[in-house]
């Protein structure tokens, strides 16, 4: 998956300390508040071709966070700046 730059990004995550831009890419992302109120930082990925026919054929997702713990995160298909309709 390569991150990318996208509308809403309003700030560059660097690589963790001891590590430089080679060990871990920076990335883009939006920190702000959803309609709740709650504190997020979002970033955009996009699937090599690879990646897309391995998701095509029932391969898994998985998430990678670097460090000793993990914030609650989640992953979804679509912009989560875009109001999607409630379904019935």
């Amino acid at each position: 998956m390569t991150p990318l730059d996208f509308p809403e990004s309003n700030l560059t995550l660097g690589p963790p300390k001891g590590q430089t831009d080679e060990d871990c890419a920076r990335l883009p992302a939006w920190r702000g508040k959803d309609d709740s109120g709650q504190k997020m930082i979002v970033s955009c990925w996009e699937p090599a071709d690879e990646e897309i026919g391995a998701l095509l054929l029932g391969e898994k997702v998985y998430l990678r966070v670097i460090g000793e713990n993990t914030p609650p995160v989640g992953l979804q298909v679509g912009s989560p700046f875009i109001h999607q309709p409630e379904s019935a």
